[in-house]
């Protein structure tokens, strides 16, 4: 006679559920969805044209009484429309316009007094570091010679040339303002249109402020006193 065994009924195992953590910061999650629905709320409220009575109106849209009840009871407010002046560049560059395209107002040049010789027009350059007199120019000054330097200076055409020397603190009259400036000597050929080069130390000296839409060059001494020198071509 066989033996009855019996087999046990095997447990179910518990279900685990799955660990979701919790949002970090769950009121600012809920802040942010009202406000974004608050910002339907007033798009929608601006383009609402009532043609049935208000009560209705709001019976109808239940979900964005609790906004009106805010707006009523001033917990919030509509923003105020405002006019914000804007100038003609920034404006340009929001409505995406070109600025108006200009010609070449070619180099700017002033009149100034070397000694007794009236110079009509000096070249005022930002590209130069120092302030250029021809050999033969400074010869008629009839200050003897200039002092030696061991400057070289590279050219444009990267060639290399040596001053004859530099002279310093030469004042420089310029209408009515009178200017040191040191000058290096260059034996060059003089440019009768344009015999000086007065370079950045000049500049600096002068105070100079270049308006090149205006073609405007101001010169400075002292803290108030200016003076307006157009181009001249």
């Amino acid at each position: 006679m066989e033996k009855e065994v019996e087999v046990p009924t095997p447990k179910p195992q518990p279900v685990v559920k799955e660990f979701v953590p919790q949002l970090p910061f769950p009121t600012q999650l809920h802040k942010d969805r009202l406000e974004t629905e608050f910002a339907k709320f007033m798009a929608m409220l601006k383009q609402v044209n009532i043609s049935m009575p208000f009560v209705e109106t709001l019976s109808n849209m239940p979900e964005y009484a609790k906004f009106m009840k805010d707006l009523l009871t001033n917990k919030r407010k509509l923003g105020e429309l405002s006019t914000m002046m804007l100038n003609e560049e920034f404006s340009a560059i929001l409505q995406n316009k070109l600025p108006e395209k200009r010609k070449d107002p070619a180099s700017f040049t002033i009149p100034c007094m070397i000694g007794s010789l009236h110079v009509g027009k000096s070249l005022t350059d930002l590209g130069a570091s120092i302030n250029v007199m021809p050999y033969k120019l400074f010869k008629k000054l009839g200050l003897g010679e200039p002092s030696n330097t061991r400057m070289s200076i590279q050219l444009t055409d990267r060639s290399i040339v040596h001053p004859r020397g530099i002279v310093d603190d030469l004042i420089v009259p310029v209408r009515q303002f009178s200017y040191p400036v040191d000058f290096v000597i260059l034996d060059i050929n003089e440019d009768v249109d344009v015999p000086l080069i007065l370079g950045r130390p000049f500049l600096a000296t002068a105070k100079a402020l270049i308006d090149v839409n205006d073609w405007k060059l101001i010169l400075r001494a002292g803290m108030s006193k200016s003076l307006s020198l157009f181009l001249i071509i």
